[in-house]
């Protein structure tokens, strides 16, 4: 059975006043990438999750919609 513990690590299991952020790339294929966050535990640098940057599902999907009205337009 799996007990998520709120505010504590589950790594070290210390408290989690806060978490560290940092940037990362993620790749899917060769030629897919995103950017996006990763979640770090600030006593032992476990990672507690990584996220898309939501930034990048938008500006991903304006440019396909950009390039499927210009084709349309020709």
């Amino acid at each position: 059975m799996i007990q998520i513990h709120a505010g504590i690590c589950p790594h070290c299991l210390k408290r989690i006043p806060h978490v560290n952020v940092q940037d990362v790339d993620m790749k899917y294929d060769v030629m897919v990438q995103w950017r996006g966050y990763s979640y770090q535990c600030p006593s032992c640098k476990s990672v507690l999750g990584v996220q898309m940057d939501p930034r990048t599902v938008n500006d991903e999907l304006k440019d396909d919609i950009l390039e499927e009205l210009k084709k349309m337009l020709k």
